[in-house]
């Protein structure tokens, strides 16, 4: 089972590549891939957080945030969106070194409109909604789910959890 992409561009030899997960085509923000010139993101052992709504405020994750550098834990944060402030916080310190947390923008679109519900299942967490009455600021790191491997790599995110296949399957 699965998906064949083909790629309409040019090049000397023909290639086929077998990708493991699910391939999602979102973005990070272009700010944040100015600023840090970020091109490719590989981690393990990742922490998931997924927001439907925007960040305005860098004191919303600020604990989040923190406790990311303290453990120096991997994170992605899928939201609608983010603040200029929030942008320009992840990236100083991901250009620093002192923070790894990719933020990435699931736009309210045709094809966003479920997409951090699939990735909610995927990565078996819940989506974090005000329409639920909960607030960003309230969210206890230990809670953020964890995935085994993500990578992200041309304005593709790719998530990799066989844990919740065999859960969903057996």
């Amino acid at each position: 089972d699965g998906n064949v992409y083909v790629h309409n561009h040019s090049s000397p030899d023909t290639t086929i590549e077998l990708t493991c997960g699910y391939v999602y085509k979102l973005m990070v923000p272009e700010e944040f891939r100015i600023m840090t010139n970020v091109g490719k993101f590989n981690a393990s052992d990742c922490k998931i957080l997924l927001i439907d709504g925007l960040i305005e405020k860098e004191s919303e994750i600020h604990v989040l945030l923190q406790t990311f550098h303290e453990k120096a834990q991997p994170g992605i944060i899928f939201a609608r969106g983010f603040k200029e402030e929030v942008l320009a916080t992840l990236a100083t310190n991901w250009s620093r070194g002192t923070l790894r947390v990719l933020p990435v923008c699931v736009p309210y679109d045709l094809e966003g409109v479920n997409v951090l519900k699939d990735i909610a299942v995927i990565a078996g967490t819940d989506i974090i909604s005000s329409l639920k009455g909960e607030l960003i600021s309230t969210v206890k790191f230990d809670d953020i789910a964890c995935i085994p491997k993500l990578k992200y790599l041309n304005n593709e995110i790719i998530i990799e959890n066989d844990s919740i296949i065999e859960l969903l399957i057996g």
